[in-house]
């Protein structure tokens, strides 16, 4: 495996951390897209509300986040590739701070593409 491949599947559900060290929550998502044959990382989502939003629709998600308890204590982000440090899979982490990353609220889901 080269330096720039990493197993998917090793990588959802472990804990990242921002830049100072500070929890972000699990890795819920990891989104690609396809060009020349091959797939590449363009986002990573992490987060309760990341995890919410993967499992029901846009129109849906508000109602699901109160139904099961979160609509009031939402964390969530979502990562441009570039931005997320596998050097140590076992421990992703950001190359930015918490706030300097795209937080998943109301005005901005998960499912509208974050330019880099």
């Amino acid at each position: 495996m080269s330096a720039g491949e990493a197993h998917v599947e090793r990588l959802l559900g472990r804990p990242v951390v921002d830049a100072d060290g500070r929890s972000l929550g699990r890795m819920e998502e990891i989104r690609a897209v396809a060009h020349g044959g091959q797939l590449y990382v363009s986002q990573y989502v992490v987060g309760r509300y990341g995890v919410a939003a993967r499992l029901t629709s846009e129109s849906l998600l508000p109602r699901v986040l109160h139904l099961v308890g979160i609509a009031r204590r939402r964390r969530g982000y979502v990562i441009p590739w570039i931005w997320m440090d596998l050097s140590d899979p076992e421990h992703p982490r950001t190359t930015k701070p918490m706030h300097l990353l795209t937080a998943i609220d109301d005005d901005a889901t998960p499912y509208k593409p974050v330019d880099i």
